[in-house]
């Protein structure tokens, strides 16, 4: 199992952890090499971002050593470069390659620019547009080194090199070329939480940044003081938006135990995403603790959250729609949340699934 760490932790980092721990408890033996952040800082970071020798060669060596049946990359950026996909692909082992985001689609990895979804790179060999925009880190060498990187990568054939993409939603899997096999395994929660209580509160977990919808949800508690209380837990740019606003609390970055155990007290978790969700793990999260979720249709949302059934689903930037769903939420979603993440999202029901794919690149 390949990851290059990200400089500020998140969903993709938790995954990945959790996902590496599921597949030992199923009995696959998995070696692990996770590269820390800083590795991927210094002179020529960003040319490295494309051609990482010395990683390609570290993973050589592992490889030799260790002696594994399937190399299963996850976030290989910046930090290990596609040279690593080669390097195992010439060794004759199965590549097996997760996509949390939208990296092989969008130097940003986001789709999203100025305030605003952009498909300006996708289908492109070559992401020109982005080129002098600073989509990426708000750097636009940074940015440009990104879309080279990609373009190298795909005009020499790295990505046929690649035995299966394992998408945790169809709409990753839809945005990828035809020709590029595919497989849809969700993110899963594990160990699972105990269902909560349930209370009157309203939780939202994630980053604070204007993709994740924060201004929407400063605009709802600021005109609908009805809404019950919202315990905010994130870090991020867009945190004043919600300093002040009545109703509100700010907690910053709280350890994840706390986070959940905040969620299956609350009568609902909100996700006002306005980028295109590759997955939404916070909705899983809720689910497991037993709590209904309140999202936007974005990305891959409306794939988590059965409509009226495990939540309800908004518009986007609709503080209006999103303080009505709050108060449209049933005790009977509850039930059906928990019901959800046990039958689609629980580490038994998921492993397997992944298993199932390095079984299916193992066979000729």
């Amino acid at each position: 199992m390949v990851h290059a760490r990200y400089r500020r932790p998140g969903g993709e980092d938790v995954s990945v952890e959790t996902e590496t721990r599921a597949l030992a408890a199923a009995g696959v033996t998995v070696q692990s090499w996770t590269l820390p952040p800083e590795a991927a800082a210094g002179p020529g970071a960003f040319l490295r971002a494309a051609w990482n020798r010395r990683a390609a060669a570290e993973l050589v060596r592992r490889v030799r050593a260790e002696r594994p049946d399937v190399v299963h990359v996850q976030n290989f950026f910046p930090g290990l470069s596609p040279a690593v996909h080669r390097a195992a692909a010439r060794l004759g082992l199965p590549v097996v390659q997760t996509l949390r985001n939208w990296r092989l689609v969008c130097p940003a990895a986001t789709r999203w620019r100025a305030g605003a979804p952009c498909d300006d790179c996708i289908a492109r060999p070559f992401a020109w547009p982005s080129l002098g925009r600073a989509c990426w880190r708000g750097d636009r060498a940074a940015t440009s080194a990104a879309a080279l990187a990609l373009a190298v990568h795909r005009s020499i054939g790295t990505w046929r090199r690649v035995t299966r993409f394992v998408c945790p939603s169809r709409a990753v899997a839809a945005v990828l070329p035809e020709t590029w096999p595919t497989a849809v395994v969700p993110n899963m929660v594990d160990p699972a939480p105990a269902p909560g209580p349930g209370g009157s509160g309203v939780v939202y977990a994630g980053r604070l940044t204007d993709e994740k919808g924060v201004g929407c949800l400063a605009e709802a508690w600021s005109r609908h003081r009805d809404l019950p209380p919202l315990e905010v837990y994130g870090e991020g740019p867009m945190a004043s938006a919600l300093d002040g606003v009545p109703g509100v609390t700010l907690h910053g970055r709280r350890p994840h135990a706390e986070v959940l155990d905040a969620m299956g007290r609350a009568r609902a978790v909100v996700v006002p995403s306005l980028w295109p969700e590759p997955f939404g793990r916070a909705v899983v999260e809720a689910f497991a603790c037993g709590t209904p979720v309140v999202a936007t249709a974005a990305g891959a949302l409306p794939e988590l959250v059965d409509d009226g059934v495990t939540g309800l689903l908004v518009p986007g930037e609709d503080s209006h729609a999103l303080a009505r769903a709050v108060h449209a939420v049933t005790p009977a979603m509850r039930t059906a949340a928990r019901t959800a993440f046990e039958r689609r999202f629980a580490a038994p029901v998921v492993a397997p699934l992944l298993v199932e794919v390095y079984r299916s690149c193992l066979t000729p």
